[in-house]
């Protein structure tokens, strides 16, 4: 069957997976000729149109616009609909056409009123008069001179995103990426674009993978010096997942080969295998000079053989430079007796610190910058505590409080009863959606602070640790407090340890644990698990339920959890699912991953009732009263913060609004766009755990997740648990990780320049 095209008008988004792009949406159009019955939609609209499914990558969605869909019917899971191969966005013909399309969410600036009554003085001629006599609409009641440049602004700009949008139709660009395009490329964007589709890498939100995909079928070559280009960049930025800030030349070039590489077929004869490999040779010699000639464009930065994104390589070497100027004795004020203050402190809070605990206290009052680590139950919210009163005694001055995320800042604020912030909120810091891909904005603010007391250092990046340093005072001393054992950071970077092991910034490390924790099997537990030890000892708050399978393992897990929600607290209270939490290893693999066990506790605790509101993001069902987590800073919302579906309405115009509650009177509302960066939160991953506590934790422990079993994931997810941990799985798997204690190696070389720098 042929291609056809048909001119139609979007109805509504069914479906939309903002990751891959894959839309379903329902279309009307007037003629109906190119229509099967059999894919006649089982609603029709009430104006008297044709409406039909289509399905297709990133699918045009602008209200009102005249759209070209081109494509070919196939029967799908839901019949007949038309996959769409290409689409172009049309300059509307009719009166009311024009209307719809000034009144769309591609023009900012008009609404229907004002559509209606410029249509009804200019007629069909109405673009024309916005393209060459614009001063004519203010002969329209109610424009005003103000109201013109406003209208004109959105006007031009919906211009220009139509025209991106038909120029790169194979690419599936949405309004809003269009939107993007324009501000990064201005007025010659569709024409770049055209040029080089691999110039939309360099823009936020286009990955390297589905432009190519896209360049390659309309006929772009494998040895296309963009394609290399862009290749090589993408392929050193994707390190960054496994947490390295540069590669070495060498595997730069391998990685970059690999993801450059054209399939090949079988082997054939000798010839043919030399061939390959002479094809080889000559891609390693290209992919390698063009490396070099991107670090002459200083679109690369090399040092001592180690290649860089720019940004990575000024966070890594400008925070060095900064932390060497921080580390320097400070003196306390005179005629103080700094024991004195100490046992004055000790006094004053009815405390007896411990020798480790003490030498902490005057590590930092006597030092700009230093480290406290230590694990559970080793005093470090003692030695804070103290250390505040101290402070104060013999140095003196503003102290203030913050830790990496909403839900650690919250905690280290109950621990020592003051306010503290999330680091995003103290430096002022949002995450950039400018279309440069520089993940996070620039710092806003100083620290206005004499002291700054950090905890859960081991979750800062080297980005989030460059904006700190850039942003503080040079009166403003530092302390970082946080457990060396954990996971890392999930940005780039080892921060935390790089700074351990360097030797030149002073360091307390508190190793004992003191007579009120050792009652407790899950402190006991965490240090046997960090000496390699697996004698673990079991009991009410530690217990191991041992499984053969992974289906059986997540039976039990599921019922497990439903008990566990209903058991009292020592408040009487049942702990709920906010007090009952799952850490699984793995995000998308197995029966215990987190996606499959929120989807089924979500059919369990909060099933689709009729009257009870519901929304579809994805592949991800919301329903009022879902538990989950919000995964991307936004306003003052952090990453990892986890709250409860307070409603689920719709706007006036159709749109959905989701309120979801945070606690603490904190609640933001979300559209259905936004709820991408929104997960169900009844089970999530041991890493986005990482500064939380909860009353009881579950842990699915299996084989199946041996490529994350090591030592510091389980010690970082039973240490989240304040009364139970419930380990529920094979005792196999239990012991890989607790005898896997080497950490994956991260490229940072941190500490060495804080140590070498001069």
């Amino acid at each position: 069957m042929s291609n056809i095209t048909i001119k139609c008008f979007h109805e509504k988004t069914l479906f939309g997976n903002e990751q891959t792009g894959f839309t379903i949406a329902s279309y009307k159009t007037e003629d109906g000729s190119n229509i099967p019955v059999e894919a006649h939609s089982k609603y029709q609209p009430s104006d008297g149109l044709i409406a039909f499914s289509a399905v297709g990558n990133r699918l045009p969605t602008a209200k009102g616009a005249e759209i070209e869909l081109t494509g070919k019917w196939e029967t799908g899971k839901y019949g007949l609909q038309l996959s769409v191969k290409s689409s172009v966005i049309n300059r509307p013909q009719t009166p009311e056409g024009i209307i719809a399309y000034l009144s769309s969410d591609l023009i900012k600036g008009i609404g229907e009123q004002t559509a209606r009554a410029i249509v009804s003085r200019f007629g069909v001629v109405t673009l024309d008069v916005f393209d060459k006599e614009p001063q004519r609409l203010l002969e329209v009641s109610g424009i005003t001179e103000t109201k013109l440049a406003t209208i004109m602004e959105g006007y031009k700009e919906s211009v220009g995103v139509r025209d991106i949008m038909t120029a790169c139709a194979v690419y599936g660009i949405t309004p809003k990426k269009a939107e993007k395009i324009l501000a990064v490329y201005g007025a010659q964007a569709a024409e770049i674009i055209k040029s080089n589709p691999y110039a939309l890498c360099q823009i936020n939100g286009f990955g390297f993978k589905t432009i190519d995909e896209m360049a390659k079928k309309s006929g772009i070559s494998p040895d296309n010096p963009q394609r290399v280009s862009e290749g090589i960049i993408f392929a050193l930025s994707q390190s960054q997942q496994s947490g390295h800030l540069y590669l070495s030349s060498d595997e730069l070039c391998k990685e970059a080969m690999e993801l450059l590489a054209e399939k090949k077929g079988k082997k054939g004869k000798e010839e043919d295998v030399e061939k390959q490999r002479a094809e080889e040779v000559t891609h390693k010699a290209l992919v390698q000079k063009t490396i070099l000639n991107l670090v002459l464009e200083a679109r690369l930065q090399e040092e001592s053989g180690r290649i860089y994104l720019p940004r990575n390589y000024t966070a890594e070497y400008e925070t060095a430079k900064l932390i060497k100027t921080m580390i320097r004795a400070t003196p306390v004020r005179a005629g103080i007796n700094l024991d004195d203050a100490v046992s004055q402190a000790e006094l004053s809070q009815g405390i007896n610190l411990a020798t480790q605990q003490r030498e902490a206290v005057k590590m930092v009052v006597t030092n700009n910058f230093s480290i406290i680590t230590g694990g559970p139950g080793t005093g470090k919210t003692t030695v804070i505590k103290a250390l505040l009163a101290v402070y104060q005694a013999v140095v003196g001055g503003k102290v203030a409080f913050a830790a990496p995320t909403g839900r650690a800042s919250r905690r280290l604020s109950e621990s020592v009863g003051a306010d503290a912030a999330t680091l995003h909120s103290v430096l002022g810091l949002g995450v950039s959606d400018s279309g440069a891909g520089e993940g996070m904005s620039q710092a806003k603010r100083l620290i206005d602070a004499d002291m700054l007391v950090i905890d859960e250092t081991s979750m800062i990046d080297m980005h989030l640790a460059h904006q700190l340093f850039k942003s503080l005072n040079t009166k403003t001393r530092v302390v970082f407090v946080g457990d060396d054992n954990q996971l890392p950071s999930v940005g780039a970077g080892n921060v935390l340890r790089e700074l351990l092991l360097c030797g030149v910034v002073p360091v307390t490390k508190l190793n004992v644990v003191h007579r009120q924790a050792q009652t407790s099997r899950i402190n006991t537990n965490a240090h046997t698990i960090l000496n390699n030890g697996s004698s673990l000892i079991y009991g009410a708050d530690f217990q191991l339920v041992e499984t053969e399978t992974p289906e059986e393992a997540a039976e039990q897990v599921k019922e497990i959890y439903l008990s566990a929600t209903k058991q009292q607290g020592d408040n009487g209270k049942a702990y709920g699912v906010n007090g009952v939490q799952i850490l699984a290893p793995m995000r998308a693999k197995g029966k215990c991953c987190t996606e499959f066990l929120n989807k089924e506790i979500q059919e369990i605790l909060n099933p689709k009732t009729e009257g009870k509101p519901e929304i579809t993001v994805g592949f991800k069902k919301f329903r009022l009263f879902d538990k989950v987590m919000q995964t991307k800073n936004k306003d003052d919302v952090s990453n990892g913060d986890v709250g409860r579906i307070h409603s689920i309405t719709k706007d006036k115009g159709g749109d959905y609004q989701v309120t979801i509650d945070f606690g603490g009177e904190r609640r933001a509302v979300y559209n259905l766009e936004e709820m991408e960066t929104v997960d169900l939160a009844y089970a999530t991953t041991i890493h986005k755990s990482q500064g939380s506590e909860y009353p009881i934790v579950i842990i699915p422990v299996l084989t199946e997740a041996f490529i994350l079993l090591q030592r510091n994931l389980i010690y970082t997810a039973i240490t989240r648990a304040k009364t139970k941990v419930i380990l529920i799985g094979q005792k196999k798997a239990l012991y890989m990780a607790i005898h896997k204690a080497e950490m994956a190696h991260r490229n940072t070389v941190l500490g060495n320049l804080v140590n070498n720098l001069a």
